[in-house]
């Protein structure tokens, strides 16, 4: 009698099928071929390759590759690396008359020494994936819903991070039963370091929330405590929005972030501000602003994920296209100034991996 196959053998030859079978195969190649350039290669290196011949290109492109590898590991098994990858090009021991000490044919000592490296640092990266991924749902439980309800006001909040945890904020918060607001800010770098910081800056702007009735005292207090906890050269750009239900009136602060985007018709508006990001300064001043949004105008606040990003040549996404995007012929919902704008990103950035966190919210009055 035929016993069955061992599932996980089955699901591992799925695994490798699937591989074969996906659709952009040598577009993911080449896609991560670039970034694994664009991780290891510094701007300096990356300038030079472009200077040489192909071939030329193909060496030091492997040759620098090869190096930084064995930079960034560590040093125990850089050197069993090492050891591998010498074993596994020169002539095997014995020229081939039989095995080893133990028994092992040394034909295959070598690529033995190299998968075992591998499977260490594939080890690191499981765990690292591990944790990371239970940041981001962290992260998500943080986020408000995509869509709060206001009375007289549509809201459409969204975010992206560019790895598997972000720096960027976009928060939704009831000061008191008359009063709501809204918050989307950026923290400096990227992954886990912005995450961290980005959590501790809207739990700070949550906990401050009640202690103040402006804006601009609410700023400073925040500068002070973020630039007190925070690392040097860390800041945080942030744009609030305050408004009330069924109201036309909102209360904006801009501190150091891009300039908010207001929507009146066929008419783009930006709102400039001139006050300093979080953390930049112990102490800052911090003004705040009114704007009356009329039926049907709309409230564009976003992340410089959203200008900057960018195609496989390299091209910017930028606030031209970003304008282009926002001339709409009718009346559209803050939903769908959301995703149109999501999907002109998409279609732009191809297949071009994410450089930068994106968060947009969409704020109108409504009709």
């Amino acid at each position: 009698m035929i016993k069955n196959k061992n599932p996980k053998e089955a699901k591992l030859s799925e695994a490798f099928r699937e591989g074969f079978k996906h659709e952009n195969f040598f577009q993911t190649i080449k896609r991560e071929y670039k970034e694994l350039q664009n991780f290891y290669l510094d701007d300096d290196r990356r300038s030079r390759l472009t200077e040489m011949g192909i071939f030329r290109r193909i060496f030091w492109t492997l040759a620098w590759l090869l190096k930084l590898l064995f930079l960034k590991l560590h040093p125990i098994r850089r050197l069993v690396l090492l050891v591998g990858l010498i074993l596994s090009i020169i002539s095997p021991l014995g020229n081939g008359e039989g095995s080893g000490t133990f028994g092992i044919d040394s034909n295959i000592v070598g690529p033995l020494i190299v998968l075992f490296v591998l499977m260490l640092e594939l080890k690191d990266k499981l765990l690292a994936r591990d944790e990371l991924e239970a940041g981001r749902r962290v992260q998500m439980a943080l986020m408000p819903d995509r869509m709060p309800l206001v009375s007289g006001w549509e809201i459409w909040l969204y975010t992206r991070p560019a790895n598997d945890v972000g720096g960027d904020l976009v928060d939704f918060y009831w000061i008191d039963e008359k009063t709501c607001g809204l918050a989307l800010g950026d923290v400096s770098g990227k992954g886990l370091e912005a995450a961290l910081f980005m959590a501790k800056l809207q739990a700070t702007i949550r906990a401050y929330l009640t202690d103040f009735t402006t804006l601009s005292k609410l700023a400073e207090k925040i500068n002070r405590t973020f630039h007190r906890d925070s690392l040097p050269n860390k800041f945080a750009s942030i744009v609030f929005a305050e408004f009330q239900p069924n109201e036309s009136r909102v209360t904006l602060l801009n501190a150091g972030h891009m300039p908010p985007i207001v929507l009146r018709g066929d008419q783009i508006e930006e709102i400039e501000t001139h006050a300093p990001a979080f953390g930049l300064m112990a102490e800052a001043d911090f003004e705040a602003n009114e704007i009356e949004l009329n039926s049907n105008d709309i409230l564009l606040l976003y992340s410089d994920g959203v200008t900057e990003a960018r195609n496989d040549e390299g091209v910017f996404f930028g606030e031209k296209r970003l304008n282009d995007v926002l001339k709409f012929k009718t009346a559209p919902s803050a939903q769908e100034v959301g995703e149109t704008i999501i999907r002109a990103i998409a279609d732009f950035k191809n297949d071009a991996p994410f450089y930068d966190d994106i968060s947009l919210v969409v704020l109108k009055r409504a009709g």
